[in-house]
């Protein structure tokens, strides 16, 4: 989704600095690259999490049960969600410092190239920092707690958890939006767009056709457990599981009681 890759070094003789025609150019470029930056954040879709209205408890036995699953759920999904997390966090940092660099010794062309892959990769940063960062990636760490504390601090935990699950389940389940796999190609056509405009058809291709495979695999290798958490956990607490759709883009859960409802938001 967020892919960056190297520029070829092709020893070209024209030169841009120094007069007024590359002064334009310049000008032109480095607006295209804001384009590139801002717009899918500008237009990013932020998850919504609908407030946990799970039954309450019954008894504290049954509290402590449902702290323990959660527990235990969020802990086994931590590995994965670590591992994407930090491993595309990683990615998109290098691709970043590499591309920022090869920008100031490339020549012209491949320059254009290396920009374009600069703003993508700061917004593959963006993305996993500030727009979306993984939910699930710290385990059951923030709801935890001693197991001698008051009746209110459990429920303050439980709610957590609940939160936790929530969010990481919506997440899991907008792998397979639409949406996201048409932001996913718009993204890098639009990085592709600018270097056609820019007339550099071939570096044109190749941003689209290797940024589009990258974002796939960024969006497919998402951590996916947490929907079958979820179904186990209404189980356990008496509720029936989320009915599955095809698609969406924005999947909010409401419990209550007996019932489940699901909103999708497109």
């Amino acid at each position: 989704m967020l892919p960056s890759v190297s520029a070829p070094r092709s020893a070209l003789s024209e030169g841009l600095t120094g007069s007024a025609e590359g002064l334009r150019q310049w000008v032109v470029k480095k607006r295209f690259a804001l384009v590139l930056c801002f717009t899918p954040l500008a237009c990013a879709s932020v998850p919504k999490v609908a407030p946990s209205t799970f039954t309450a408890p019954r008894t504290d036995a049954e509290l402590d049960a449902r702290l323990r699953f959660l527990e235990e759920r969020l802990d086994a999904g931590r590995r994965h969600a670590q591992t994407w997390y930090y491993g595309w966090l990683g990615f998109n940092t290098v691709c970043l410092g590499y591309t920022t660099a090869s920008a100031a010794t490339d020549s012209a062309r491949s320059r254009s190239f290396d920009i374009v892959n600069a703003a993508q990769a700061a917004v593959g940063v963006a993305d996993l920092l500030l727009l979306r960062p993984i939910p699930g990636r710290e385990g059951a760490d923030p709801m935890r707690g001693p197991a001698d504390a008051s009746h209110e601090e459990k429920l303050a935990r439980l709610a957590e958890g609940e939160r936790i699950l929530l969010a990481a389940a919506q997440r899991a389940d907008e792998r397979s939006s639409w949406t996201n796999h048409l932001g996913n190609l718009a993204f890098n056509l639009l990085g592709g767009g600018i270097l056609l405009a820019l007339h550099e058809e071939r570096y044109a291709a190749v941003a689209a056709l290797s940024g589009t495979a990258v974002g796939e695999v960024y969006i497919w290798s998402e951590p996916s457990r947490a929907p079958t958490d979820l179904a186990d956990y209404l189980r356990l607490i008496g509720d029936a599981p989320p009915t599955r759709a095809d698609s969406g883009s924005n999947w909010l859960f409401f419990a209550n009681g007996s019932r489940i409802a699901l909103r999708v938001n497109f």
